[in-house]
């Protein structure tokens, strides 16, 4: 699976946050994957056995950081505009609740997840090429990625949340779970 450009919007605009996606699915399901920010030399790759951060010749392990509670929470997703209905007041919801949000990151928050730098994504809409190369990323770094009813997301995408903390996530799950399919 392969996004060569994650983040089209902040490309056209000149902003270095896009990235390039690059997923191995083994039965249907994404094994190995990398998320590449060219502009900042960094590459991060992870599978079941764990993640790392490749950059600028360094190589480094990747950790999520622990996040009991949503109230400490540094959160992200790409644009609050792309909630709709209820998804939008299940997105108000987790806002409210977190300490700080940042917007606008795409697929770069999902590394940053994976660095230990943010606790939480919150996502609608993917497309499997969209986020089949966190899922072994994230997971290498001891985080989750589920749908919004807390399964594994499915092989088209949808709606996604990325967490490196289980109480964290389950603390924003209960806002995404009221959100009818």
């Amino acid at each position: 699976m392969l996004d060569p450009v994650d983040g089209t919007r902040a490309f056209i605009a000149g902003l270095p946050l896009w990235t390039t996606l690059i997923a191995l699915r083994h039965h249907g399901r994404p094994v190995l994957g990398s998320i590449g920010q060219s502009f900042l030399g960094e590459l991060y790759i992870g599978h079941a056995g764990g993640a790392r951060l490749m950059t600028r010749g360094t190589d480094r392990p990747l950790k999520v950081r622990p996040c009991p509670s949503l109230s400490g929470a540094l959160i992200a997703t790409t644009d609050p505009a792309i909630f709709q209905g209820q998804e939008r007041q299940a997105w108000r919801t987790i806002r409210g609740a977190a300490r700080l949000a940042r917007l606008g990151c795409d697929a770069y928050a999902y590394a940053m997840v994976a660095a230990g730098a943010i606790d939480l994504v919150v996502e609608t809409r993917l497309q499997a090429w969209d986020i089949d190369a966190a899922i072994p990323v994230i997971a290498g770094a001891g985080g989750l990625t589920t749908d919004w009813k807390g399964q594994p997301v499915g092989a088209h995408g949808g709606r996604v949340a990325i967490a490196g903390d289980r109480a964290c996530l389950d603390e924003a799950l209960t806002a995404l779970r009221a959100v009818e399919p």
